[in-house]
């Protein structure tokens, strides 16, 4: 899970900014996702982020069946040529 300001800057196309610290962080995901069982996958910066995994284990404690941790983060996710969007470039 990326920091505000990091999401900004970069970020998976269709993916959510949910900070995992958030109280009611399981409760704003099932917000956002129709059932429990949806595909979930959680990121943040990279492989030395730890936000990820705290992610996926809340989530799995919660009830989630389907989650997933994309533990290179948003770092790998550029270094392969994936698509990101840039909110915070066409603000300029």
């Amino acid at each position: 899970m990326l920091g505000r300001e990091d999401f900004e800057r970069a970020h998976i196309p269709g993916s959510e900014n949910v900070p995992v610290d958030r109280d009611d962080f399981a409760e704003r995901v099932e917000e956002l996702v129709s059932d429990k069982d949806d595909t979930i996958v959680v990121y943040c910066a990279s492989f030395d982020c730890e936000a990820s995994p705290k992610a996926a284990r809340k989530l799995d404690g919660a009830g989630f069946s389907n989650v997933y941790d994309f533990e290179g983060g948003i770092k790998e996710w550029m270094k392969a040529g994936h698509e990101v969007n840039r909110p915070a470039e066409s603000k300029a």
